[in-house]
């Protein structure tokens, strides 16, 4: 939360090079910290390759993985180019970049709130449609600091809403594997944003409205792999057979199937 707006302050005040450098030194203090308080943790089991391997084999995961590669690259096209997005440089991109990060906290809090009480299917898809009409509503920010600050902000919310259903999504498809799964899910959430500065240097010419356009445009096939996902999932189930286990050889089920 505090980090970028930091950098990108200290950055225009200074020199990129002083911002950068700090967090170097940060990072080095971290290191040595973590090295000395850190030890003897429990590391748990870690699966061999096999097993991480296990995920290419259920097309709901792949799916599901899928589809977070496209959420993260709409999620990080605003937050890597913000300034084009916004048409503000310095303290002032600082300060978008705060109310983003203080929004997506906030966002994180409601979507776990929302998935426990709704489940990750609706609230996943909401939260992805929620994040593409507020990168449509980004395509306005350059007209005005303060619609680019509430732009910024329902953006920041609406990014990290959707993270909570998205990892509680692949936990439900597979529990067995599901460190695997979510390991897996950060590793998409890597590929997504190595995509952007890809994707995003080929809009910038067009401008800021163009990045926000094609990150809406990424948020709505996020949404249709989602809907994808639900239909392969409600096949399988009506494909798979019910078996019923009974205590013993009477005639009373183990459990009730109601």
């Amino acid at each position: 939360m505090l980090g970028a707006p930091i950098a990108t302050a200290l950055a225009a005040w200074t020199d990129w090079r002083i911002s950068l450098g700090i967090v170097a030194g940060l990072a080095a203090l971290v290191s040595l910290a973590m090295a000395g308080f850190m030890r003897g943790l429990p590391i748990g089991h870690v699966p061999g390759g096999r097993a991480l391997l296990t995920v290419f084999s259920n097309p709901l995961l792949l799916i599901a993985l899928a589809g977070n590669v496209l959420v993260v690259l709409a999620m990080e096209i605003v937050y890597i180019f913000g300034s084009e997005v916004s048409g503000r440089t310095g303290t002032h991109l600082a300060i978008l970049l705060l109310l983003l990060g203080i929004a997506a906290i906030v966002g994180n809090l409601v979507g776990g709130l929302l998935n426990d009480r709704w489940g990750h299917d609706p609230v996943g898809l909401l939260s992805t449609a929620v994040l593409a009409c507020t990168l449509l509503f980004l395509m306005f920010a350059d007209n005005s600091y303060a619609l680019a600050a509430v732009g910024f902000a329902a953006y920041g919310m609406a990014s990290y809403l959707v993270i909570i259903p998205r990892q509680d999504q692949l936990i439900s498809i597979a529990p067995q594997v599901a460190t695997v799964s979510l390991s897996w899910f950060s590793t998409t959430n890597y590929v997504g944003i190595a995509l952007v500065p890809l994707i995003g240097a080929q809009l910038v010419p067009s401008g800021g409205s163009a990045l926000t356009l094609g990150g809406a445009a990424v948020a709505c096939l996020a949404i249709a792999l989602f809907a994808l996902g639900l239909q392969v999932q409600r096949r399988t189930a009506r494909l798979t057979p019910v078996v019923v286990t009974f205590a013993d050889a009477g005639t009373q089920p183990a459990r009730s199937l109601e």
